[in-house]
């Protein structure tokens, strides 16, 4: 038998070496920690760079605007537009004027030059400037959603801030496209809805004319597709130069007021009113009793004339363009939505209209809500009264 020999240590060494062999350990574990905590921040980034991916986020949880490369604090969405957009600082320009309808300052703006805007302005088009142009620091407080159906052919900054002065995180959005956009003017649309989870574009196009043709099957597209989506109570549907007239705060307190009840277009969208007012047709939703219901929904100054007695001396197919000019009507009416406007020709009074609507949802101006106006309509009185007559 091999003869083994042994040295004993003492104790203390014995335990001083375990103590240095867990420290080791300790260390090894801390750097492998950190080495992998670094490689999957460094692929986190390289994949948000390149993808600019689009998160299905909450909007209480994350503030997804940090991931912009602008370090500005955010401000106001109607602040970021006026950035994004670079539009001139015109001294005439008075929104609060404008809309107490001050003639001596309306003049001088339409005089020296209105604020436009050229249809294919470029911006910043990921995500979060998107974003940050569209919801910037807004707070958004629980409403009675609603959704909106809009077909759109052109004037992406247009849409952008007709989103913006509506957008909600509660409410739902959809696009319908012309087959006769631009493939610049599809793609900056696209990337809305990539960008957000509430906001949705039909894969198919359509064939939009002047004369209405397809307007009322696209609707129809978006509402089937906005009904597989989130709850909402009523659907506007719009068009491209349609500006909504009330914040989602107002138009939640309408829609209570509405109940069950619809409100539906003239003109070149007849099949609505029809499918609305013809009882024997037997369909859901239908009056019990068929009247003569106000359409409460769209403003329009029709002008088959001249040019001249439009307020903004403007018009286009019939219809006076919206200028300046309006907004002291606009601000009163109780017609929801107003048509028709156009960047290129008043992109000022877009903007008015819009901040006068933030200004609202604020608290720095005040407007009360005709509530009678709405309580009174037949579509809503034969929901509540037993007897209802016309």
């Amino acid at each position: 038998m091999p003869e083994y020999k042994y040295r004993i240590l003492p104790v203390e060494n014995d335990l001083e070496a375990v103590e240095n062999r867990k420290s080791c350990a300790r260390a090894n574990v801390g750097r492998a920690f950190l080495f992998l905590t670094i490689v999957v921040l460094t692929l986190l980034v390289i994949f948000v760079s390149i993808s600019d991916v689009s998160f299905d986020y909450g909007f209480d949880k994350i503030d997804l605007i940090a991931l912009s490369e602008d370090i500005r604090p955010i401000g106001s969405h109607i602040e970021e537009l006026w950035r994004a957009y670079k539009l001139p600082k015109v001294l005439t320009y008075n929104c609060n004027a404008f809309i107490d309808n001050d003639n001596g300052v309306m003049e001088k703006y339409a005089k020296n030059g209105r604020i436009r805007l050229e249809k294919d302005v470029e911006v910043a088009m990921d995500c979060a400037s998107i974003r940050r142009r569209v919801m910037g620091n807004n707070p958004y407080p629980k409403i009675r959603s609603f959704a909106i159906a809009r077909n759109v052919y052109e004037s992406y900054a247009l849409q952008e801030a007709f989103l913006s002065f509506s957008y909600h995180p509660d409410n739902s959005y959809c696009f319908a496209l012309s087959k006769n956009a631009t493939s610049k003017f599809s793609k900056k649309i696209r990337r809305l809805e990539q960008c957000f989870p509430n906001i949705y574009l039909l894969n198919k196009t359509y064939e939009f004319d002047s004369a209405g043709h397809y307007q009322d099957i696209a609707h129809f597209g978006c509402l089937e597709r906005l009904r597989e989506k989130k709850q909402w109570s009523h659907v506007f549907f719009l068009q491209n130069d349609d500006l909504l007239l009330y914040t989602p705060e107002e138009i939640s307190e309408i829609s209570k007021i509405l109940g069950d009840a619809s409100g539906y277009y003239g003109g070149d969208e007849m099949l609505l009113s029809t499918l609305h007012s013809n009882t024997w047709l037997k369909i859901g939703g239908q009056p019990k009793i068929p009247c003569a219901f106000p359409d409460f929904v769209r403003w329009t100054h029709w002008n088959y004339e001249s040019e001249k007695k439009c307020l903004s001396k403007k018009r286009r197919h019939g219809v006076c363009l919206v200028g300046v000019e309006y907004l002291n009507q606009l601000s009163k009416t109780n017609r929801l939505v107003a048509n028709k406007v156009k960047m290129d020709f008043d992109f000022g009074a877009v903007m008015c209209v819009g901040e006068y609507l933030h200004k609202i949802s604020t608290g720095a101006r005040k407007r009360d809500i005709d509530k009678n106006f709405y309580q009174n309509l037949p579509q809503v009185r034969q929901l509540h009264e037993k007897n209802f007559k016309c």
